[in-house]
């Protein structure tokens, strides 16, 4: 069995390497002003390819593009829409922590002013805000800012024929760290403000992952000194798909009364705000135990990424 499981190995390494080497290469393109259809098309979601898009025409033409940088345009402007707004004490969420079991954030429903003040002031607090809501979350909850990125990405939708599907607003700051997912559709994200580092894997590199069963908790505050703490799932709590990615909600299963998830064991990596000339973290290091690391780069403002691979 160990001669078996060591040849799938070895068979899965090469066809990782040669995914590489034949389809998505070992660096992410990157395209200035935008793109054709066509191009889009045939060279980036044929091949499953991410793409960064710089400096792209439509997108510097929308009122977001200076407008949110002002904190007081997006305070007086829709500080009193009610948020759904993901608490965490570090900034981990849905993700494995170091008790071992699965963490889900505590979601609450705050005025968008009272989430921008402690998104603010959050650092060295003992509690993380992050906006991180699913399904069309910028139409459902904020429609208000709508208006400011009006036209949507042209190239884009002449690529899909379509409008997009959903548009999502997430807000977080530098302690807010998403863990690994995997999306089946197409994505595009613009970064307004600020920027953020993604790390991108092909679907064939799963192998990789180490996934474990964990039990499944949720932060909720301590009736004695207000902190957030993990608590065991309760009742028929399940992931739900709204809450983030279909491939989790379909791996959560209840066994002897607990909820469990599948899910990776290696956590985000910890060392992504250094210069990669220092020695990898341990996340770093269990992923580059093929010599294959993951696609990495830093979306900056008015940059576009588009993928559909595992990031």
């Amino acid at each position: 069995m160990a001669d078996l499981e060591s040849g799938v190995r070895l068979v899965l390494e090469e066809l990782s390497r040669d995914t590489r080497e034949f389809s998505i290469g070992n660096c992410v393109s990157i395209e200035h002003g935008g793109v054709e259809p066509v191009a889009f098309l045939r060279d980036y979601v044929g091949l499953s390819k991410p793409v960064l898009v710089r400096q792209d025409a439509g997108v510097l033409a929308w009122p977001a593009h200076s407008l949110w940088s002002d904190d007081e345009y997006m305070v007086s402007y829709v500080g009193d829409v009610e948020v759904t707004v993901a608490l965490t004490p570090d900034g981990l969420a849905d993700c494995p922590v170091s008790d071992g079991s699965f963490a889900l954030p505590k979601y609450t429903r705050m005025p968008f002013r009272e989430f921008w003040n402690l998104l603010d002031g959050c650092i060295g607090k003992g509690i993380v805000p992050y906006l991180q809501q699913q399904n069309s979350s910028l139409t459902e909850e904020v429609p208000e800012l709508l208006r400011d990125v009006p036209g949507g990405i042209a190239w884009a939708v002449n690529s899909f024929g379509k409008e997009p599907e959903a548009i999502n607003l997430w807000v977080g700051g530098r302690p807010s760290r998403t863990s690994w997912h995997r999306d089946h559709f197409e994505n595009i994200y613009v970064v307004l403000r600020g920027s953020k580092v993604v790390r991108l894997l092909p679907p064939i590199d799963s192998f990789r992952m180490k996934l474990k069963r964990y039990e499944q908790q949720s932060y909720d505050y301590d009736d004695d000194d207000g902190k957030l703490v993990l608590v065991p799932a309760q009742g028929n709590t399940t992931i739900k798909k709204e809450d983030n990615d279909d491939v989790r909600s379909e791996r959560v299963h209840e066994g002897e009364g607990k909820h469990t998830v599948l899910w990776s064991s290696i956590l985000p990596c910890s060392c992504l705000e250094a210069p990669r000339t220092r020695s990898l973290c341990s996340s770093c290091q269990e992923l580059d135990n093929t010599g294959m690391m993951p696609l990495e780069l830093i979306i900056g403002m008015i940059c576009l990424m588009t993928s559909n691979l595992l990031p």
